[in-house]
């Protein structure tokens, strides 16, 4: 950081002036309207010049509203509406998680939740806490399809409920900011003790008798999807979307894009184990369809304007795997399990036989942080993995030493697929080295001629 004397960084201090890489960023709030972005000044002198002159507009600003009588106060059902007008110019359609169909849905729960007629500026900390407490703790509806809810019944679950507390912050922020309304009470960051804490989930199929009672109640095209899914962590949207031409035979992967920041997707590779390629192989002998899996019609129905017969090969939509897969755990005695967890199983039993990793770049996620969050692993997990990685090895020296002795080959026991996938992670390593190195060079590199007090 720049050397900077007492006097300027006390009026830093003050200002909310903070450097942030090669420039000082600046955060302020006046009159319930927030401004922050940078200054483009490098020097702590110049940017506390450049961002009194900001705040000395802000509260100009903010007088002649209060002369101009604008409005001070709305309804939370008024505000909740502007603010969703405002961002759904900036949604796809189609194709982004969450839906915009399931983001709507979010609006309206919040708007009922603290009440459509409430006055924005009745929202304050204890109004928060109240309709937080009360998600919490009151009986949530029955859901009227999928398995039953994580919570048990007795209310939402602590991730639900802040993720609407902070869609209600949002929208508060949209009136102050936005609207002009007058907020003051409104809650400010940061929100970490109005968010309930959430308990990583770590519910997964366990190897062995519950794994074999399940696909024993599936029919042979979902029992193969639930085998890829355990094979490749593959999203639903990914397995029923999945078509022959995302396969590279080739080089025994697919291709899925992974979620993004805003529209942006990423794609993403992913290495194929043994049995998955059977699995390939066992469903392009008998294709019908571009869809990589499918089922047969129940009765004669349309997918993407192309017409099914009954008895046809049609692709999975969701209501036709569940209609099959929630009885089958029923019948199988298999409680609080959702199809998503066969992802968090693929990655958890990669991660036993490897590591952490490893599990990452099998899942793309660019933080391991992510992945441990993830997984929702406990020290008796990581105790039950050390053992299992050492009998491992034990074992695959003993084959190595009898090989010798026979004179035979050595056997090549590391899975080709996890060394294709570490050495995934190694390559993405050092492209994220090359990218923090070429921003340092940018940093360093010196200013023009010019700069934001010439402005």
């Amino acid at each position: 950081m720049n050397a900077i004397n007492h006097t300027n960084f006390g009026a830093a201090t003050a200002l909310n002036i903070l450097l942030r890489g090669r420039f000082y960023h600046y955060d302020i709030m006046v009159d319930g309207r927030r401004a922050r972005g940078s200054t483009k000044c490098v020097d702590i002198a110049e940017a506390t010049i450049v961002v009194e002159r900001i705040k000395t507009r802000m509260l100009r600003e903010a007088a002649e509203r209060r002369e101009a009588g604008a409005p001070v106060d709305a309804t939370f059902d008024a505000i909740a509406d502007a603010c969703w007008k405002s961002i759904k110019s900036t949604l796809r359609t189609s194709g982004e998680r969450p839906s915009m169909r399931a983001r709507r849905r979010e609006f309206l729960r919040v708007v009922l939740a603290f009440g459509p007629q409430t006055m924005g500026s009745q929202m304050d900390y204890h109004r928060f806490v109240e309709v937080r407490d009360r998600l919490l703790n009151d009986p949530a509806p029955a859901r009227k399809r999928g398995r039953t809810r994580k919570s048990g019944g007795k209310g939402m679950t602590p991730k639900s409920v802040g993720n609407l507390m902070k869609t209600a912050m949002r929208i508060l922020n949209f009136g102050a900011t936005r609207m002009g309304l007058t907020l003051p009470d409104r809650p400010q960051p940061p929100y970490a003790d109005l968010i309930p804490t959430v308990t990583p989930r770590s519910r997964y199929l366990r190897e062995g008798s519950e794994e074999q009672r399940l696909l024993a109640l599936l029919d042979p095209d979902l029992a193969d999807v639930i085998r890829f899914a355990l094979e490749t962590g593959l999203r639903w949207n990914e397995l029923a979307g999945l078509e022959w031409d995302d396969v590279d035979v080739v080089e025994e992967s697919i291709r899925v894009y992974l979620k993004g920041r805003g529209h942006d997707e990423i794609p993403h590779t992913v290495f194929l184990s043994e049995k998955a390629l059977q699995i390939l192989d066992r469903r392009r002998a008998g294709a019908q369809s571009q869809h990589v899996f499918t089922t047969k019609a129940e009765g004669d129905c349309r997918f993407d304007d192309i017409f099914y017969a009954k008895g046809s090969q049609v692709p999975y939509t969701y209501n036709r795997m569940h209609r099959q897969f929630a009885p089958a755990l029923l019948k199988a005695g298999i409680q609080d399990f959702g199809f998503h967890d066969l992802r968090r199983t693929a990655a958890r039993r990669l991660w036993l036989d490897s590591n952490i990793e490893v599990a990452a770049a099998f899942l793309g996620h660019k933080d391991t942080k992510t992945t441990l969050a993830y997984l929702g692993l406990t020290k008796s997990d990581v105790h039950a993995a050390q053992r299992h990685r050492a009998l491992q090895q034990a074992r695959r020296q003993a084959e190595i030493r009898k090989a010798i002795d026979e004179g035979r080959p050595v056997p090549e026991l590391e899975d080709k697929r996890v060394a294709r996938i570490k050495a995934q992670f190694v390559l993405e390593e050092k492209l994220a080295e090359a990218r923090k190195a070429r921003r340092a060079q940018e940093r360093e590199r010196p200013l023009g001629k010019g700069g934001a007090l010439d402005a």
